[in-house]
């Protein structure tokens, strides 16, 4: 049997497929890394483009529609909401690592998700002024009490699954900053909200 096989092998694999195979390896290799840096460049981008921040980072009355959003619910606790697009190729790694982080700092609250696309709830409209005062998604917000504590990219670094991210929102928690952490620019993995 292994002679037959080593027979088989021998009739398929001559030194011209031999050489072929070698050939389509040395060039589909390059092109391969090349497609994959391009797709992985396309999402390292900007939460607000640079250009845009100074004028249009939160502009309005960010604040006080998000303070009027999440007011709707609880306000004498904790709360960490996260804004995201199903759709978005970032959204479960961000979910993922910002859970990882929770459990590691401990005795935070639960992480609420909210997709864009979930339609239902009577604070519809409210969530509607603060999705016009974002650029992108993931998107995280921090509350504590009736306090804004921080708004911005929810998780911030070179990739989206890199192990260099930082969760700045979650500190905020702990540093309980005077005024509310606005963060309009910071590189990472973010999906740009359509605005149709």
């Amino acid at each position: 049997m292994a002679v037959q096989i080593q027979r088989l092998v021998d009739v398929l694999v001559t030194d011209s497929l031999y050489d072929r195979v070698l050939i389509f390896f040395a060039w589909a290799g390059p092109l391969c890394l090349v497609a994959l840096g391009g797709w992985q460049t396309s999402l390292e981008t900007w939460y607000f483009t640079p250009a845009r921040a100074a004028t249009e980072a939160f502009a309005g009355n960010f604040v006080a529609d998000v303070s009027r959003w999440m007011n709707a619910h609880a306000d004498d606790e904790t709360r960490i909401t996260l804004i995201v697009d199903r759709e978005c190729p970032c959204t479960r790694s961000t979910i993922i690592k910002i859970e990882a982080e929770r459990r590691r700092i401990g005795n935070l609250p639960p992480l609420r998700v909210v997709y864009l696309d979930d339609t239902a709830g009577p604070d519809r409209v409210a969530l509607a002024a603060v999705l016009d005062g974002i650029p992108s998604t993931p998107t995280l917000i921090v509350m504590d009490g009736a306090s804004l504590r921080y708004a911005g990219p929810a998780v911030s670094g070179g990739t989206c699954t890199g192990s260099e991210q930082r969760i700045l929102g979650l500190a905020t928690l702990t540093a309980r900053p005077a005024s509310p952490v606005l963060n309009p620019i910071d590189r990472g993995c973010y999906c740009p909200l359509s605005r149709g």
